[in-house]
């Protein structure tokens, strides 16, 4: 409509400056007001105080009309902006409950670690290398025992040659201590024969102890590379988690 009405015409804010610009480039002039300045030197128009003026009005329009577009267009901008903000709140939320999950596990995991077999086994080893131990000691005291009966054995058979020719009391006597140290000899034998087998059950106890140990410290090294992977990921969430809140 301003284009139809005014063509090539230049629309001034003010009188001067319309008159001005006419005389400098010969174009048509009109003011805000409804003055026309003709390059011919013809004036029309001019504010009437009783009349309203329109091209004021619509000037102030146009205005109004070019701010509420960049309002509209501000507020469009100002609501993508909040939906993507909602956007990456919602994510930072998902972020922050699965990294709490992941946290939660990996203290669950930190606490079964702590109280796994390892610890029972290490506890179970060290009660049957105490044993072993004592099982030898026992051994190592038949041994002596056994020993020490046959040399008293040896004696009394010594003693029995050495005086044949006395009374048979005396010859009675040493063969009830013979027969009563080859009794002792005896079960100190079946002590020996206890203690070694003992010994050897310990030892097979143990042996499988051991081994069932380094499985469980190839099992708790898994488990240790486990925990570590999980911390990393929970590192990486939490950084996910502050560059979505940033």
């Amino acid at each position: 409509a301003m284009k139809h009405v005014f063509g090539t015409s230049f629309v001034c804010k003010d009188a001067t400056s319309a008159e001005k610009l006419c005389k400098q480039l010969k174009v048509r002039c009109v003011t805000v007001n409804g003055d026309d300045y003709n390059p011919a030197g013809t004036l029309t128009g001019g504010s009437n105080k009783g009349r309203p003026c329109y091209l004021s009005k619509l000037h102030v329009l146009a205005q109004e009309e070019a701010a509420l577009a960049d309002l509209e267009q501000r507020f469009a901008e100002i609501a993508g902006e909040l939906r993507d903000l909602q956007r990456a709140s919602a994510e930072g939320e998902a972020l922050q409950t699965e990294l709490e999950l992941k946290q939660k596990s990996l203290d669950m995991l930190k606490e079964r670690s702590a109280c796994s077999e390892a610890a029972q086994l290490a506890e179970a080893v060290h009660k049957c290398e105490a044993e072993l131990q004592g099982a030898r000691e026992a051994e190592e005291a038949a041994r002596q025992k056994a020993g020490e009966m046959a040399d008293l054995a040896k004696k009394l058979k010594q003693d029995i040659k050495t005086f044949a020719t006395q009374k048979d009391k005396l010859v009675k006597d040493a063969e009830k201590r013979l027969k009563a140290a080859e009794k002792a000899g005896k079960a100190a034998q079946a002590s020996l024969d206890e203690a070694t087998e003992a010994l050897q059950s310990m030892q097979a106890e143990y042996d499988a102890a051991d081994e069932q140990k380094l499985s469980l410290q190839e099992q708790l090294g898994a488990g240790k590379e486990a925990i570590a992977g999980m911390q990393e990921k929970a590192a990486i969430k939490e950084m996910e988690v502050a560059g979505a809140k940033g």
